[in-house]
């Protein structure tokens, strides 16, 4: 499982610890498959809600591996939060049982998660969202659709443990 909320958030600036910590569950992180060239990993924010399965990873750097881009969608507090372009990265420690370095990077676009943030800063309007964030560190920036509603998202030194994979 790892520990989001005593991450390292790089971006968003000011407000990534608040994410991290807002969260009511934590992700797993779990391989379903390893050979000497490839590693196929999959995550879920509980044991009860659907798992992401991500791309295979070149494994060929064994123990470091760097998975994604991949646009993926997460289940969390009974919101479904899509991440454009999400990047996870580490390298399994000498007991494979923790990763070293974890690390994860993509964007979120604000109008995806307004009921979310609503729920949390009474907020739901996109416009609204981005200029309370400047109050905050952060600033929304440009989206795959040329719209200026995204955040950029770069989560550093990640804690981790083992745990169970989600069934």
């Amino acid at each position: 499982s790892i520990d989001l909320a005593s991450a390292n958030w790089v971006a968003p600036a000011g407000v990534g610890s608040i994410i991290g910590g807002a969260l009511e569950e934590q992700p797993i992180i779990f391989v379903t498959a390893v050979s000497d060239t490839s590693l196929d990993m999959s995550a879920s924010f509980a044991a009860d809600t659907e798992c992401v399965a991500f791309p295979s990873a070149d494994f060929s750097a064994n123990p470091d591996f760097q998975i994604g881009p991949q646009d993926v969608s997460f289940e969390v507090s009974g919101y479904s939060i899509p991440i454009t372009g999400l990047q996870i990265a580490g390298g399994f420690a000498a007991e494979a049982q923790s990763i070293n370095d974890l690390s994860l990077a993509g964007q979120i676009d604000v109008r995806s998660i307004a009921d979310l943030i609503g729920s949390l800063l009474g907020v739901t309007d996109p416009d609204e969202i981005c200029g309370l964030l400047v109050s905050f560190g952060a600033t929304c920036t440009g989206c795959t659709d040329g719209t200026t509603y995204c955040l950029d998202v770069d989560v550093q030194d990640i804690p981790n443990e083992p745990s169970d994979a989600p069934t």
